[in-house]
């Protein structure tokens, strides 16, 4: 009997859920007017029984941008940053032989995303590359709202079964289904926080540029001299590889050169 119950309890929650939904999509109209809460986050806002929710997208952009110092751009960023209640969530530096480079993350509130954009492009000496995308995340975080909301009033039904259960093996089998809807609870309940907090601070990942001027300098004498005698080294040691790379040749040429001269001082002999 105890089985049955259960199952008709999670039969009915299902159901409650699934016309819920329903009912949330029959609310929803084509016609839809888009304007921004007391917060700045954009809202939704349908024409059928003034229903409104809120349009969360998660805002995120790549900036790529050459700086004539890194360390004054810095120094001028976070003065804006903390006016604005944003702050630097991570940073990397590379300095190299040629350039210094700095990557940047901040987090700043979604209603000042665009404004503070806006600024930083301002002060690079030149924008490298910009790239900004928008995810809407209305659905999935009202969906895991929802199952959340769901787990706690079917978690209220298997309290009530298991007051009345008085079977020690009908208690923990109860027990058993509480735990499971707990743990869907907090995933769905972590889910919905994360995409609230993901769609209430936007993402900046800021790349700087500053490149280094190498000079170039003159030699000095004594460096002039050793690079000569070096030079000058390095083409007397070619010229006796070329001499033992040529001696099969050389020694044809010499014996050549016997021959006629021999035969040259016998003919002045006759």
């Amino acid at each position: 009997m105890l089985k049955q119950i259960i199952v008709l309890l999670a039969v009915l929650m299902a159901f409650a859920c699934q016309s819920g939904s329903t009912h949330d999509q029959k609310q929803a109209t084509e016609n839809t007017i888009t304007t921004a809460d007391s917060t700045g986050v954009p809202v939704l806002t349908t024409s059928s029984n003034s229903l409104s929710k809120q349009l969360m997208l998660v805002r995120t952009a790549h900036v790529n941008a050459e700086v004539t110092s890194v360390k004054g751009y810095q120094q001028w960023l976070l003065p804006q940053l903390s006016g604005v209640g944003a702050y630097v969530a991570s940073e990397f530096q590379n300095n190299a032989t040629d350039a210094v480079n700095t990557t940047l993350t901040i987090k700043v509130p979604v209603q000042y995303f665009d404004m503070l954009l806006s600024l930083i492009e301002t002060k690079t000496a030149r924008l490298v590359e910009k790239q900004v995308t928008s995810n809407d995340v209305t659905s999935d975080y009202h969906d895991a709202k929802n199952r959340a909301q769901t787990q706690l009033h079917l978690k209220a039904r298997y309290q009530a079964l298991q007051q009345q259960a008085t079977k020690m093996a009908d208690i923990l089998a109860l027990q058993k289904e509480i735990d499971a809807i707990d743990e869907a609870y907090d995933v769905a309940k972590g889910t919905s926080k994360y995409l609230s907090a993901q769609a209430t601070y936007s993402t900046i990942h800021l790349k700087l540029y500053e490149p280094i001027i190498v000079a170039e300098n003159e030699p000095s004498v004594g460096a002039a001299f050793m690079e000569a005698v070096n030079d000058g080294w390095t083409v007397f040691e070619g010229i006796a590889l070329l001499l033992v790379r040529l001696w099969p040749m050389l020694l044809i040429v010499g014996i050549l050169l016997f021959v006629w001269k021999k035969n040259k001082q016998s003919h002045a002999k006759k």
